[in-house]
């Protein structure tokens, strides 16, 4: 890979992030996932699955912002409000909240996560970040679903039937319950979600079809996955539907299925 002027810059702010949290980062290929990350001058210890699937998310997350929460920041602090509420739709081991809570302090955060695999590293996090996790899956409707689960790789777990990227053996196959979108929202202090962050395998597309619970939404950051019944057009229609504004541009490139955007409601974030 040629390394570029974009790479050096994006490497040059990992370091300096890796440095803010207490621990060094040198390059993607050596990283080693930290034991414990530095917040307000004290060390606050992490439990993580060794998985290369966590510490691409890691980094992702925390040093590159792929959710944009230090943009959500500023838009919010620029238009007079603060971030009271978060959502995390899909917490993994509850990357996003240590994120969010470092981010926003006095928030309160509820993470919904169905993989009952990893639900000892989403606890621990939990605990230490002050946040509320369920081990649920979230969609439109009551119900369960199958959770074809990868226990060598927690981030792959999905409830779609492609299995390409796994190897047969490793397929676990689990019926989770699953809670609708709009009784995860009652759960909400004062009925309006700062934050929504998605990163549900493809369930974020029946989600964003409650268009009722959109309306008390300020900002939407997530994970999208493209299949072969949607496309880009498919994502820029349901955000315009929910009547919000994409913040980020669409990275359209030939075989990626995925990519991460940021959106705003202008009529909550003007209130």
């Amino acid at each position: 890979m040629i390394f570029t002027y974009r790479n050096l810059i994006k490497l040059v702010n990992r370091f300096i992030k890796a440095q803010l949290l207490g621990f060094l980062f040198l390059r993607a290929a050596t990283f080693k996932l930290p034991k414990k990350i530095k917040t307000k001058g004290k060390f606050i210890n992490l439990y993580l699955p060794n998985e290369h699937g966590i510490k691409i998310s890691f980094v992702e997350i925390l040093l590159d912002d792929v959710y944009k929460l230090n943009l959500i920041k500023k838009m919010s602090l620029k238009n007079n409000f603060l971030i009271r509420s978060i959502l995390d739709i899909g917490a993994n081991c509850g990357l996003f909240c240590v994120a969010a809570r470092l981010n926003f302090p006095s928030s309160i955060i509820n993470a919904y996560e169905p993989n009952l695999f990893i639900r000892k590293y989403l606890k621990y996090q939990s605990s230490l970040f002050n946040f509320n996790y369920f081990i649920k899956a979230v969609g439109k409707n009551d119900g369960s679903l199958t959770l074809h689960i990868n226990p060598q790789e927690s981030v792959l777990s999905s409830s779609s039937n492609d299995f390409s990227q796994y190897k047969v053996n490793q397929i676990v196959h689990k019926v989770v319950p699953k809670l609708s979108i709009k009784k995860v929202f009652q759960r909400t202090p004062n009925k309006i979600l700062d934050i929504v962050k998605m990163d549900c395998e493809g369930a974020e597309w029946e989600i964003l079809t409650e268009l009722n619970i959109w309306k008390h939404v300020r900002f939407l950051t997530m994970e999208y996955h493209l299949d072969k019944s949607s496309n880009y057009n498919n994502i820029t229609k349901a955000i315009n539907k929910i009547g919000f504004v994409l913040v980020t541009n669409l990275r359209k490139s030939k075989g990626l299925n995925y990519g991460t955007l940021l959106a705003y409601n202008p009529k909550m974030i003007s209130q």
